[in-house]
């Protein structure tokens, strides 16, 4: 290895391109200097974005609270607050549907839309004391519905179907789904007082995957991409942005260096979304699947920002969209980044002109 340094050494400027190559390599994922924040904000009120699918984004205005979509742009903002609610929001998008609440008579009913106040749908069960709708992939959906004894029970409905099926295993006592993305569900479920552990489904009770990894005092599963999943566990030493590949042991940190505080809100492929604290500042987050690949988002929005989160991924193929919200001089406003997908095969091109360029030494020395 010393030998070979030494004869690259010789070749200045032959290594110079190795190096450059090798860089460009490394970082062939999201370019960090192409994200686009956007904000989403109604004048004369405050907003957070809480999802998103494809190009559009949900979530909430003030003044009540409105269920809200937006398509990119400020002025792109659509109410789609039912007819008779007294409050809505909107908490997750996927498929072309939307879900979250909409309160009546002051009771929470879980609802779906698509795309117009008019296309509201009651998922709430009958007999519920209240249902809230988390998230969505436009075929299922998943949330949870409070029973007679006042607690949660982790709830998947089906298309426009108020009949859900209870996911919460035996022994616990009480549980809410977050997440849901081909065919797999990912919430919390407590046993005993206090006692949350993270929680993967694949459509029953029965299948429940305690996620809960060894060095946790609380965790809880947040979104999932059907494969991989994300959330928060709190340790003894603070509280950590989690990645889970489908057992308790896969487990990975994602916070950075310096961060004793943070959390995995969303997945999509192999992007997470979320939040970390460093210095005493909030700041919304991205990943694709390591620590190190943490991109600080706050950085894109403006000055005056105390606290930024990141609530949804996704992307139509052309741009990858996050969505989430700021705290800009004391005020909550939605806000949207936007960054290109990188190009297929870059990575391979690029490795690809590291061997010619090694192959080039090699014959040169």
């Amino acid at each position: 290895m010393a030998t070979e340094l030494g004869n690259a050494m010789n070749q200045g400027s032959m290594l110079g391109a190795v190096i450059t190559v090798g860089a460009l390599v490394a970082t062939a994922g999201v370019a960090q200097g192409q994200w686009v924040a956007t904000n989403l904000n109604v004048a004369g009120g405050t907003s957070r974005a809480q999802g998103a699918d494809g190009s559009r984004q949900v979530g909430s205005v003030s003044g009540p609270e409105r269920a809200a979509i937006w398509d990119g742009t400020a002025g792109s903002f659509v109410s789609v607050h039912p007819s008779g609610a007294g409050t809505s929001q909107l908490a997750g998008a996927g498929g072309g549907k939307q879900v979250g609440y909409a309160t009546f008579s002051g009771q929470f009913q879980a609802g779906v839309w698509s795309g117009s106040a008019a296309s509201f749908v009651s998922l709430h069960p009958s007999g519920a004391l209240g249902s809230i709708a988390n998230k969505t992939d436009g075929t299922q959906h998943v949330g949870s519905v409070t029973v007679g004894s006042g607690s949660n029970r982790a709830a998947l409905w089906a298309g426009n179907s108020s009949a859900f099926t209870d996911l919460q295993p035996v022994g616990a006592s009480s549980s809410i789904a977050f997440g849901v993305r081909n065919g797999q569900q990912v919430g919390k479920v407590t046993f005993g007082i206090a006692d949350d552990r993270a929680a993967l489904w694949s459509g029953t009770a029965g299948s429940f995957v305690n996620l809960h990894p060894a060095d946790g005092l609380r965790s809880e599963a947040t979104g999932t991409s059907g494969t991989t999943q994300v959330g928060i566990v709190t340790t003894t030493t603070g509280v950590y942005a989690a990645l889970w590949s489908g057992t308790a042991a896969s487990c990975i940190n994602l916070n950075p260096f310096g961060s004793t505080l943070g959390t995995a809100r969303d997945v999509f492929g192999n992007y997470q979304v979320g939040s970390v604290s460093i210095n005493g500042i909030t700041r919304a987050s991205f990943w694709e699947g390591s620590a190190e690949s943490w991109v600080d988002l706050n950085q894109f929005l403006p000055a005056g920002t105390t606290f930024s989160e990141a609530t949804g991924v996704s992307s139509d193929g052309v741009n990858i969209y996050i969505t989430g919200y700021a705290f800009i001089n004391g005020q909550s406003e939605a806000f949207l980044w936007s960054n290109p997908v990188p190009a297929p095969g870059a990575a391979g091109v690029l490795l690809g002109l590291a061997a010619c360029v090694g192959g080039r030494r090699r014959r040169n020395g």
